[in-house]
């Protein structure tokens, strides 16, 4: 029982990392500042730093429907529903 928790535990820690790089990347490609995406999102530019950085371990759901729709992407497209491989086939 010990691996599994070890194991989900790293997977979670994956998906905060892969969250935070899609918020990151689809923001750079939108040609936003991180200043510019929190205001729109209605959350501080410490928390959305802390997001694409990885460091948020429970983003809220309407958080991150604000982000996307202030990036103006659906919610699929920063969620880590699909590995970066799987992506790119």
């Amino acid at each position: 029982m010990f691996m599994f928790d070890k194991l989900f535990y790293i997977c979670k820690i994956l998906h905060v990392m892969i969250l935070g790089k899609r918020i990151k990347n689809k923001r750079t490609e939108a040609k936003l500042k991180q200043e510019q995406l929190a205001q729109l999102s209605g959350i501080s530019t410490e928390y959305l730093s802390k997001i694409e950085r990885g460091k948020v371990k429970n983003v809220g759901i309407e958080k991150l429907y604000k982000i996307a729709h202030a990036l103006g992407v659906h919610i699929t497209d920063i969620l880590p529903l699909k590995t970066e491989n799987e992506e790119a086939a």
